[in-house]
């Protein structure tokens, strides 16, 4: 009854303001009260049509939803049952609008799950083939172990005679089929997950190494690998020759791209889709034995770079080149790519022209630096000095000598690098040792007692310090010399550096000593002294 007032009260409310019209086109017209009532009459009678008419239509719908509602019971029912899960109940006290709303919610819900379930397990199954080719295993091993998950055949729905052209499978999977061909996967993943990380590692290896290099592919599987790295660019050049010691010269520098090339990009950045190798143990021993072999490439390239910057400083140095051209050339040729490789030897076949165009300079740079070498490694200068059977009015025989003794020279200081280098520390300080001496048998440095033979003395003090340091450490590397190779460490006279040593200290206690008796005599010159306590180890090592 409320309901029906609130309605009433609408619709009067509603129409209000056209029945004031009426009512001011009749109070216009002048109708009477019986006429009014006439008036009345056929305007309740067409109301009361229409509203029979809005009556009928809502009964329509209402037989019309449960007919709906029926239709939905059935298609969620049917739905259950091919999900086999169990029958929907709706709750109780709803009404047909609710049930309507309740049950349709419900159709999308299953009509999902059936869809979801379609994608598992065409996935499932799929990706269980895809592990097993990836795995390398033959075609039949991955059919067999998938045979009892048949593939789903798709058929065409129809209603009536006029298909709509929906393709379905034919059968709905259980849920223990996709939890079993998940099963199915984790083991094929659980086995390629590790072999593909392994993969990974290496072509990851492989490209760094590749790229650094400039490595070109020898066959269709490497440049194949290479592409799918995002490595194109290293399979536009025919394969080169690696052998060691054969420098290889690049066509380009660079390869500058083309409008052939597809956008610009390496194939491996074309797609989406992760990159997912074939791999098995063959593969692996496979990508193994290739990276070693590119890292003996690359180390073979890095040492002969290396040694050749290294001749090349020399060379630059021998015939005084600027440093700003060495600086430039070796920040254009830096890395340790086959190109660089190239320019290096072109540079060291440059030297090698060079040094006969400035001869003069490049002799006299070769003789400090023999000199120089044989005194560090404790030989007499000499040996520098051509041979008397030699021509020494031809140049080129000079320099194929100091070459020569420059080589053996080297080769000399690399054994017995330690030891020299801590010789050469000692003859510093003996040297410094020998200045401050000197200073001190000057007789002009008595006038000033307080001043300057104070703080000689204790500079003189300080030095010794250093050269008796500077002993130990010569001393602990020639013995450590001794205990790593079972030989003796002798000079080229036949001595110990230990003898050589205590006869300088003897040499200079009575050279001091002769000094101290002259002193008040007659002043000394500042020539150096010329006696032994002066003068380097005596030869090379035997």
């Amino acid at each position: 009854m409320a309901a029906t007032e609130a309605l009433e009260q609408t619709i009067a409310n509603s129409l209000r303001a056209s029945l004031n019209e009426l009512t001011g086109i009749w109070d216009y017209v002048g109708y009477d009260d019986t006429e009014r009532t006439d008036h009345t009459r056929c305007i309740t009678a067409k109301l009361q049509s229409a509203l029979n008419e809005i009556i009928a239509d809502e009964n329509s719908a209402r037989l019309k939803m449960e007919h709906d509602i029926e239709c939905k019971r059935r298609e969620v029912a049917d739905l259950c049952q091919q999900l086999r899960i169990p029958s929907y109940l709706p709750e109780r006290g709803l009404t047909s609008s609710g049930l309507m709303k309740a049950l349709k919610n419900k159709s999308d819900e299953l009509a999902t799950l059936k869809q979801n379930r379609f994608e598992q397990y065409a996935r499932m199954r799929s990706r269980a083939l895809r592990l097993s080719h990836l795995l390398n295993e033959s075609s039949d091993v991955g059919e067999k172990r998938i045979a009892a998950f048949p593939p789903l055949q798709t058929q065409v729905q129809s209603e009536g005679d006029k298909p709509d052209h929906a393709l379905t499978p034919d059968r709905i999977p259980e849920e223990r089929e996709i939890s079993a061909l998940k099963e199915i996967c984790d083991r094929l993943d659980s086995r390629y997950g590790p072999l593909a990380a392994q993969h990974a590692t290496l072509r990851a290896d492989i490209g760094r190494v590749a790229s650094d290099i400039q490595y070109q592919p020898q066959n269709d599987r490497e440049a194949e690998l290479l592409k799918a790295i995002g490595l194109s660019d290293l399979c536009t050049h025919p394969a080169a020759d690696s052998t060691p010691g054969v420098v290889r010269k690049l066509s380009e520098a660079g390869h500058p791209k083309t409008k052939n090339d597809v956008n610009n990009k390496p194939d491996g950045a074309l797609s989406s889709e992760p990159y997912e190798p074939v791999v098995d143990d063959e593969i692996l021993k496979w990508l193994t034995d290739w990276r070693l072999r590119i890292v003996k490439e690359k180390a073979r390239l890095v040492g002969t770079c290396d040694e050749l910057r290294a001749y090349l400083a020399t060379m630059w140095h021998r015939l005084d080149k600027p440093e700003l051209e060495q600086t430039a050339f070796l920040e254009q040729h830096s890395g340790y790519r086959p190109d660089t490789l190239d320019a290096l030897q072109e540079e060291v076949d440059r030297c090698q022209q060079m040094k006969w165009e400035k001869l003069d300079t490049y002799l006299a740079r070769l003789t400090d630096e023999a000199t120089r070498l044989a005194r560090v490694c404790c030989l007499d200068e000499s040996i520098v000095q051509l041979p008397p059977n030699q021509d020494a009015g031809d140049p080129e025989v000079v320099a194929n000598h100091l070459e020569t003794v420059l080589e053996q020279l080297n080769h000399t200081y690399s054994l017995y690098r330690p030891i020299y280098e801590a010789i050469a520390v000692y003859e510093d300080s003996w040297q410094n040792l020998m200045d401050v001496e000197m200073r001190l048998k000057d007789p002009a440095i008595f006038s000033n007692r307080g001043g300057i033979l104070l703080k000689t003395e204790k500079e003189k003090k300080r030095i010794m310090k250093d050269v008796q340091h500077a002993e130990q450490d010569a001393l602990s590397a020639i013995e450590q010399y001794e205990l790593r190779t079972k030989t003796q460490f002798l000079l080229s006279n036949g001595k110990s550096f230990k003898d050589y040593i205590n006869a300088r200290w003897a040499s200079t206690k009575s050279s001091r000593e002769a000094s101290r008796a002259r002193r008040s005599v007659a002043p000394l010159t500042n020539s150096r002294p010329s006696s032994t306590a002066l003068s380097g180890p005596p030869g090379a090592p035997t």
